[in-house]
């Protein structure tokens, strides 16, 4: 669990977090009505906006035309709700 979603996109996340991921990693992003969808990623920048809050970008690496599909799907479906 990174945080709240600011962002989505194709290609990548804005999310308010507690801690900076490193290396690549696995995303599951979960919406309100769309299955899960899970999607490699590596952090792409980082800036602290608190003492113990940040904001992270994320770039999604892999992504397949389905998955991007997917995604844009999920970003534009979920974004009033502001966490996904």
């Amino acid at each position: 669990d990174l945080g709240p979603v600011l962002d989505l996109s194709s290609s990548g996340m804005r999310v308010v977090a507690r801690r900076v991921p490193m290396g690549e990693f696995m995303v599951r992003i979960r919406g309100l009505e769309e299955a899960e969808i899970q999607v490699k990623a590596r952090l792409a920048w980082s800036r602290r906006v608190g003492i113990l809050k940040k904001i992270v970008g994320i770039e999604f690496l892999e992504v397949t035309d389905a998955v991007a599909r997917q995604l844009t799907r999920l970003g534009m479906t979920n974004r009033d709700r502001r966490t996904v």
